[in-house]
C-alpha cells in the first residue's frame, strides 16, 4: 500500500504521540488519490493503534494535529480536488468525546466539517495549514486560499462554528507555507513566505522582494512584520513557528544560487524575537 503521506506527529497532555497520515491505498491510478483518507495512529514505545477518521473523501493533505484543553484530539487537512471528490476544501477531524482509543470509532465519538470549501495551496507543495488550539480552546486555522490568491485566517471557539475568514496579507504572491501559534497570551501567529510582491498572478518568485513573514493579532488587531528579506537570497520558506518563553522562534529554509559556479546552497536557520 501506498501510506504514510503528509505526516503530523503531536503529544497528547498523557504524554502519547498521535500521528496523522495520508493512506493512498495503491496508488496505482487517480481513483486512488480521491479516494484516500485520513488515519490517525496513537501509541508510546513500540506500539501503536491506527484508526480512521476520514473516509474515502481523498484527504490526507497537509495534516497538521492539535488537542483540545481536554485533551481530545483534532486534525485539520485539505481535501484535494480531483476525480471522485465532489467536495474539496479544508476540513477539520475532531474527536467530540472522551473514551479509550479503541471506542473512538463509535458513532458521534468523530465528526468531520469543511470549514474552508473550494482550492487551496499556491504552487505546487507550497500550500500547507497552520492550526493550534490555544490553551482557553480557541481552534484556530491559516491557509492559502487559491481561488482568492489570499492568506486566510479563521477561528472558533467549539471547533464547530468558524468565524468568517480574515486576509492576513494582500501584498503580492503571498502566505505560502502558513504555521501557526499561539502566543503566551493566547493571541494567534501566523509565519509564512511571501514569494514576491508584484501580484498573485505573478508566481515567480523573486529573492529581491520576497522573505519571511509574520503576522500576530494583538488585542483583536492584526499587523504584519518582517522576520528577514535579504535580497541576495531566497528566505522564508517552510517555517515553523513556535513561542518559547514569550519570544516569537521560527526554523525556516534559506537558498542561494551561484550563477558564476551554477551551484545552489540551501540550509536551515532558527529566528529568535528579540
Amino acid at each position: 500500500d501506498v501510506t504514510g503521506w503528509w505526516p503530523s506527529i503531536g503529544i497528547d497532555p498523557s504524554g502519547n504521540a498521535m500521528v496523522a497520515y495520508r493512506d493512498v491505498h495503491f496508488g496505482f491510478a487517480a481513483d486512488d488519490f480521491a479516494r484516500s483518507d485520513v488515519e490517525l495512529a496513537e501509541g508510546s514505545g513500540g506500539s501503536y493503534q491506527v484508526l480512521t477518521i476520514d473516509v474515502s473523501r481523498g484527504g490526507g493533505e497537509y495534516n497538521r494535529v492539535a488537542f483540545s484543553p481536554a485533551g481530545l484530539p483534532a486534525v485539520l487537512q485539505w481535501n484535494t480536488n480531483n476525480s471522485g471528490n465532489p467536495s474539496p476544501g479544508v476540513y477539520i477531524n475532531r474527536q467530540t468525546k472522551p473514551g479509550s482509543f479503541s471506542a473512538q470509532a463509535a458513532a458521534g465519538v468523530w465528526v468531520a466539517q469543511a470549514i474552508s470549501a473550494g482550492q487551496m495551496g499556491g504552487l505546487a507543495g507550497q500550500g500547507e495549514l497552520g492550526f493550534a488550539i490555544s490553551p482557553k480552546g480557541l481552534y484556530a486555522a491559516a491557509y492559502y486560499d487559491a481561488q482568492n490568491n489570499l492568506l486566510m485566517y479563521t477561528d472558533s471557539m467549539d471547533g464547530a462554528k468558524w468565524s468568517p475568514a480574515t486576509s492576513l496579507d494582500t501584498i503580492g504572491y503571498t502566505g505560502l507555507y502558513p504555521s501557526l501559534a499561539f502566543d503566551d497570551n493566547g493571541d494567534p501567529a501566523v509565519a509564512y513566505y511571501r514569494c514576491n510582491t508584484i501580484g498573485p498572478m505573478s508566481t515567480a518568485c523573486d529573492a529581491t522582494t520576497d522573505g519571511l513573514y509574520l503576522a500576530r493579532r494583538v488585542a483583536g488587531m492584526w499587523s504584519r512584520s518582517v522576520v528577514t528579506a535579504n535580497p541576495m537570497l531566497t528566505d522564508g520558506m517552510y517555517p515553523a513557528l513556535a513561542f518559547v518563553k514569550g519570544k516569537a522562534v521560527i526554523a525556516y529554509q534559506q537558498s542561494s544560487f551561484d550563477a558564476v559556479a551554477k551551484t545552489s546552497t540551501v540550509s536551515w536557520w532558527v529566528a529568535e524575537a528579540p
